[in-house]
């Protein structure tokens, strides 16, 4: 697989299975912006705290699982896909971060810091 495939793009892109479409496709605009959110998690590592540093990377293995299944519009049995279990294992991570804040009052202010304001964009 290369990065680009020497032909120009027109407008187009290639999904995984090498049909065209529209780079203004619902499919395409939600895989960039998984891509993006994906970077942004990334720009915040290493926090220092291995636990948290894991955590992220493991998001971010999930996000590319994300990208694949966007990509794929017929895809086989064995490629990636979301699963209810990438699901679950996310809704853990919430709900392990939850258990060690205060209780919210009202709505969060982005920023803190880079790493903060980052993860909040993401």
């Amino acid at each position: 697989m290369t990065i680009y495939t020497g032909r120009g793009d027109e407008g187009q892109t290639d999904l995984r299975d090498m049909s065209r479409v529209s780079k203004t496709n619902a499919r395409i605009e939600a895989y960039g912006t998984v891509d993006e959110a994906n970077a942004l998690i990334g720009t915040v590592r290493p926090t220092g705290h291995a636990d948290l540093d894991e955590t992220l990377e493991a998001i971010q293995n999930h996000l590319h699982v994300v990208q694949a299944d966007f990509a794929n519009p017929d895809p086989d049995e064995g490629d990636p896909r979301i699963r209810e279990e990438h699901v679950e294992r996310l809704e853990e991570w919430i709900d392990e971060a939850d258990e060690e804040l205060e209780p919210l009052r009202s709505f969060v202010l982005p920023g803190g810091g880079d790493a903060g304001a980052a993860l909040h964009h993401a």
